[in-house]
């Protein structure tokens, strides 16, 4: 019996969408492949067709499935003043990030900005405190594996 598509929770920081741009045009193996074939893409906010509270169903129900998941972070984590320099419907991307992660079978922080702050985590360039990933979660055991470049290598 076939094993079932392992379940991808994409989700999106302070970013300019840039690693989402470069997967839809990656070519070994070509997106249609990827999200039909090898994975189950249950949550992407820039490509999935729900919105709003269908969209947040959808996540809620991807991180809560019993398989687990794996979590794919794009753009660094604004931190300052308690991560209030972004949201995503309603909630902080710190919020977002501290309650999914630790939820993940593993972690994938896609691009520079996730893997490593990129320009907004450059220290006197914003007031965001924006870091990637293992910057941000690491001393609470969350290990994210470093997918560098701004996009990253598709190819």
């Amino acid at each position: 019996m076939p094993q079932p598509a392992p379940s991808v929770v994409y989700l999106h920081n302070a970013e300019c969408t840039g690693c989402s741009e470069a997967l839809l045009r990656t070519g070994q193996p070509f997106i249609d492949e990827l999200i039909l074939d090898t994975i189950s893409l249950d949550y992407h906010e820039t490509i999935m067709a729900a919105a709003g509270e269908a969209a947040e169903a959808a996540l809620e129900q991807a991180i809560s499935a019993p398989e687990g998941f794996i979590c794919v972070v794009e753009g660094a984590i604004p931190t300052a003043n308690e991560g209030k320099y972004g949201y995503i419907a309603g909630h902080t991307m710190l919020d977002i990030c501290g309650r999914i992660l630790p939820k993940a079978k593993a972690v994938v922080a896609y691009g520079t900005c996730a893997a490593f702050g990129g320009v907004q985590g450059q220290a006197n360039a914003q007031p965001t405190g924006a870091m990637g990933v293992n910057e941000c979660f690491g001393a609470k055991g969350i290990k994210a594996i470093n997918i560098g470049r701004l996009p990253p290598r598709t190819r």
